[in-house]
């Protein structure tokens, strides 16, 4: 007899009893399911991975092989092999260099905003409890089974929000990370205006030229094309979740005028500002395909 099937007999034994078996435990809520899922594997890191990514939908990430350090907002997240990190919709997300070969698990997803479930971890261990459900759940997705996808992928989010965080020794920043953080607290504090790098290296101490080789370095893509693509993120955010004007967008955006703006933003998506509003949809608006995924 296995430890598995002992341990099913003396949970049963414990539910020995002559209570009313008519009325059982109720949860007083409504769980919404997680739908549209998507599951993929990643070996190595695009491009576009180093330089911000921005979508309506949650995001674990499975560190399966090999830790990872993943940026959201303006928090530095380093995960552990075995972590699962949770990225939500609208968190701008993008990855540190990783040297050493890797194998990480990525699971996407749309949930009602009303969820029951509490992710507001921001990463945590995989529990052998979260492992066999995290196998199931593969294991239906290998077999186009969407039903026990959702069943699967909702009870792994239960046992995700349930399962308290061990402790974790804290992990020390280097300074090359200290530094792409201090420039990302910079970025996102003036998005709005139309600031230089060499503005940004004088708030960090630093030459333009040091500051440029040394973010290269790290995260893998130039310091300007960062930037760039940072404001058109957050242009494509604020044309899908709010009501702001063209023009306004352009300005909150950094952008000098709104004619550099809808010139610069079809150069960079194929369309039009005016015609990716019209195309989005509430919280599903038409991203383009290299930001649709993490």
């Amino acid at each position: 007899m296995n430890n598995d099937w002992k341990d099913i007999i003396a949970s049963a034994e414990i539910l020995v009893t002559d209570r009313d078996i008519y009325n059982g435990m109720t949860a007083g809520l409504t769980t919404p399911q997680p739908d549209n899922i998507v599951i993929f594997t990643r070996t190595e890191l695009r491009k576009q991975d180093f330089a911000g990514t921005i979508h309506h939908r949650y995001v674990l990430i499975f560190f399966l092989k090999t830790p990872g350090t993943v940026f959201i907002q303006r928090h530095r997240i380093s995960a552990g092999e075995g972590d699962v990190l949770l990225v939500r919709p609208f968190e701008q997300h993008y990855y540190a260099l990783c040297t050493e070969p890797f194998v990480w698990l990525f699971i996407t997803f749309e949930l009602p905003e009303n969820t029951a479930f509490s992710l507001d971890r921001s990463d945590t261990s995989l529990t052998p409890d979260t492992r066999q459900t995290l196998r199931k759940l593969l294991h239906a997705y290998n077999r186009n089974d969407p039903v026990s996808c959702k069943l699967f992928l909702t009870i792994l989010l239960c046992e995700l929000s349930c399962h308290p965080e061990p402790e974790k020794t804290p992990h020390q920043s280097t300074p090359e990370q200290k530094l792409v953080e201090r420039i990302n607290h910079y970025i996102y504090d003036h998005l709005n205006t139309r600031f230089t790098v060499e503005d940004l290296a004088r708030d960090c101490g630093v030459s333009a030229s040091h500051l440029r080789f040394k973010f290269r370095e790290t995260i893998g893509v130039s310091l300007g094309q960062y930037i760039q693509r940072l404001r058109f993120d957050r242009a494509r955010t604020l044309l899908q979740t709010t009501s702001l004007s063209i023009g306004e967008t352009a300005y909150q955006c950094g952008f000098t005028s709104p004619a550099v703006f809808c010139r610069s933003f079809k150069n960079e998506t194929g369309v039009s500002p005016k015609n990716f509003r019209d195309n989005a949809s509430g919280p599903k608006g038409n991203y383009p395909q290299e930001n649709t995924v993490s």
